[in-house]
């Protein structure tokens, strides 16, 4: 998730620059095909990570269990799974201590 991360900022930072910056036509061009590759990117990690999710079981049934609280979408619940593997196999004073 980290990478996917670091692709949404480096997608974010060519859009303010094409947004704000005066570039020649090159530039710019080439500019909007390393976005077009980016998003592409970012698709083709978001389309791994469902099929990693759906493939386990265990995986599966937590990701349903999260992304059934309110506000909480796909991508949070993938990020919660990756960042937190414990959810759903210790209870919240064990993840609590974890964290103090």
């Amino acid at each position: 998730m980290s990478y996917r991360s670091a692709l949404q900022g480096e997608l974010k930072r060519h859009t303010n620059y094409l947004e704000y910056q005066h570039c020649s036509e090159l530039v710019c061009k080439l500019m909007d095909e390393h976005k077009a590759k980016l998003k592409t990117d970012i698709k083709n990690l978001d389309k791994k990570i469902k099929e990693l999710i759906n493939g386990a079981d265990n995986l599966r049934k937590t990701f349903e269990i999260i992304t059934s609280v309110l506000g909480i979408g796909a991508q949070a619940a993938a990020l919660l799974l990756c960042e937190l593997p414990e959810l759903g196999h210790i209870n919240r004073k064990k993840t609590g201590a974890g964290i103090a």
